[in-house]
């Protein structure tokens, strides 16, 4: 398997003379489990802090950006492959949380000579 980590941090200027401090960070892993079959996993983490009150434009001084997802492939042949992924997010701010859920399938066909 392999496992990546990433983590940055930057500043960066906004429209309204203000500043953001962007802090990024994830954790991927894929694994191979058979010769036709993978699995990823990955968690991440977004945050953004603004350095003055916005509030009054309606724009939150903070919010978090969490996410988390699973990831099945399956080789069916040399021309079919196919895949279903799941994940998870929630989005905390000042003023309020929202959650998400996707679940998707993937199937895909390759045409053409195959060497």
């Amino acid at each position: 398997g392999s496992l990546c980590l990433n983590a940055a941090q930057s500043v960066q200027p906004t429209a309204f003379g203000t500043i953001s401090t962007v802090t990024t960070g994830s954790v991927t892993y894929d694994m191979r489990v058979s010769q036709r079959d993978s699995i990823g996993f990955n968690l991440g983490l977004n945050r953004v802090n603004n350095d003055a009150d916005l509030a009054s434009l309606s724009i939150p001084r903070s919010f978090r950006y969490y996410s988390a997802g699973t990831n099945w492939s399956h080789n069916f042949g040399r021309r079919l492959f196919g895949s279903v992924s799941a994940a998870y997010s929630r989005v905390d701010d000042t003023f309020r949380t929202t959650n998400g859920f996707t679940l998707s399938a993937r199937l895909q066909v390759r045409f053409g000579a195959i060497s």
